[in-house]
């Protein structure tokens, strides 16, 4: 018999994402194949502050993942200042929001003082300043000396570091479960979605809330390509593919609500999925640089997880890979699950082969 006290449902979700208001719309986008980039004239670049000098470069690339709405706040509803709000980083607005939806979506947005709700959340960098320089501080608030100077700086901190997303969560919400703020690099909300499966299985919370946000500033803004970056030099991204060459950066926010299933369903809570099981592990050193991958430790990890959930590669009819879309990393990952998935088969049989078209 299944254990469903170790498995975890979702009972709740929301999210807005680069051509997608909602989950459902991203869904379609993803069914049809269609690109969600958009492309910025000239003109909306200069606007946007993008530099004149930077945009004439050939290797500027002016596209990215636009998302829409990402800077309009209800203040007054999450009792912040109206000047709280224009120095707050959108991310956090936005992951406030969204949060807020996925809780109602869950039935549990007016049940958060009879119960613990963790918080597990990640975000982009809010006080980069690097070469683009695509944060909201660094281009909208740090140029603003005398609105700087008429707030403490602490409560500047506070709205913009993103060591404060999750316990600001918390805070607003009116929520007493753990809140952790999880950075680990494009893995954040993953890491912090297994993170909340575990700390409702242990029982530190009731409910968790696990999630991100990532949103670029300004939002209507390309990207240099480099020799040999992660970026593609085209504007494309193929993932699985021959003319696989690199990623395109995007914009989106989704949180999802997590309760032990053996709950969920004695309570009668509408679930949408079920998480049976999760693993994190780190490659160490075994790869060629820091930001490559390695075969090893992504297969180790995906027969954990494997394991942790129970049952046989067999069973699993569906994959949502990573996709970088990089000549480096599709291959790899490729690997890597053919050889856990021949691992963990029930009966051993040869090796998978996965295949699939995507279009990001």
């Amino acid at each position: 018999m299944e254990d469903l006290k170790k498995q975890i449902a979702v009972i709740g979700y929301s999210g807005k994402f680069s051509g997608a208001g909602s989950l459902e719309e991203y869904s379609n986008v993803i069914m049809k194949g269609e690109r969600a980039f958009m492309n910025f004239s000239r003109h909306t670049l200069i606007s946007e502050g993008v530099p004149e000098g930077i945009i004439d470069q050939s290797d500027y690339i002016g596209l990215s993942g636009y998302l829409s709405d990402a800077d309009k706040f209800d203040a007054k509803f999450f009792k912040f200042s109206n000047r709280e709000a224009e120095i707050m980083d959108p991310q956090f607005r936005l992951f406030l929001q969204e949060s807020y939806h996925a809780l109602e979506n869950s039935g549990y947005i007016n049940k958060t003082n009879s119960i613990k709700c963790g918080v597990f959340a990640s975000c982009g960098m809010a006080l980069y300043s690097g070469k683009n320089r695509n944060t909201y501080f660094k281009n909208n608030v740090e140029h603003h000396t005398d609105v700087l100077e008429s707030l403490d700086p602490v409560k500047v901190k506070l709205l913009n570091d993103k060591d404060y997303l999750a316990t600001l969560l918390s805070y607003t919400l009116n929520l007493r479960g753990p809140g952790l703020t999880i950075q680990t690099a494009c893995s954040s909300s993953l890491v912090a979605l297994s993170t909340a499966v575990k700390s409702v299985r242990y029982g530190d919370c009731d409910i968790a809330l696990a999630g991100g946000a990532s949103i670029h500033a300004p939002r209507k803004c390309g990207y240099q390509y480099y020799e040999g970056s992660i970026y593609s030099p085209s504007g494309k991204c193929n993932p699985f593919s021959s003319e696989s060459n690199g990623i395109v950066g995007g914009n989106g926010v989704g949180a999802v609500v997590l309760k032990r299933l053996d709950k969920a369903l004695e309570d009668n809570d509408i679930i949408h999925g079920v998480i049976k099981g999760v693993s994190v592990n780190n490659d160490g050193a075994k790869k060629v640089s820091f930001t490559a991958p390695s075969i090893e430790g992504q297969q180790e990890n995906i027969e954990k997880a494997i394991e942790d959930a129970g049952i046989f590669s067999d069973e699993i009819g569906y994959v949502e890979a990573h996709g970088t879309g990089t000549k480096m990393g599709d291959p790899i990952e490729i690997t890597a699950l053919t050889n856990a998935f021949f691992n963990k088969r029930k009966e051993k049989k040869p090796p998978i082969l996965f295949s699939g078209i995507c279009k990001g």
